[in-house]
């Protein structure tokens, strides 16, 4: 499997979980925090909407060979911020869970029209030098931990 089909294959994962697990969860357990002070299941998937396009918008577009793309543009603590509010909102679940599906596939949808060489080729945040594919892969690991906290919880209700 190519780093870009294992991006794909992940990312498809989290759609699937999000209809199949999430969306059978009750109004009460989808809007609890899931520890005191942190984030209910619809603040996180929020949240990883909210990230899902950034990556699109700010920079799967942008990436060009050599190119030096700006750091986050927006403050993160306030997009984060701005992610949990929306949940929070009065957005029901089914209705974010669309909006995570929808946003989630396009940005697999960007990924999956670049070739391998342009997944591959060198590009900069600041000082940093990346790859979409290395830049994607710390995308999964942040989509695992989130998805790790949301099942821990779920584990011990």
């Amino acid at each position: 499997m190519t780093a870009k089909q294992h991006f794909s294959t992940t990312y498809t994962s989290l759609i699937t979980w999000a209809e199949d697990d999430l969306a059978k969860l009750d109004d009460e357990t989808w809007l609890t925090p899931m520890k005191p002070g942190k984030w209910s299941i619809a603040e996180v998937l929020s949240h990883l909407i909210a990230w899902d396009r950034f990556v699109c918008e700010e920079r799967i577009q942008h990436i060009q060979p050599g190119e030096i793309l700006h750091k986050v543009s927006s403050d993160e603590q306030e997009t984060n911020r701005r992610a949990a509010e929306y949940a929070r909102a009065g957005i029901s679940k089914e209705a974010l869970i669309a909006e995570f599906k929808e946003t989630r596939q396009k940005l697999i949808d960007a990924v999956d029209a670049l070739s391998e060489a342009e997944f591959i080729t060198p590009f900069r945040i600041g000082e940093r030098e990346l790859t979409i594919e290395t830049y994607m892969q710390g995308m999964i690991h942040h989509d695992t931990h989130h998805r790790q906290e949301i099942d821990d919880f779920l584990a011990n209700k």
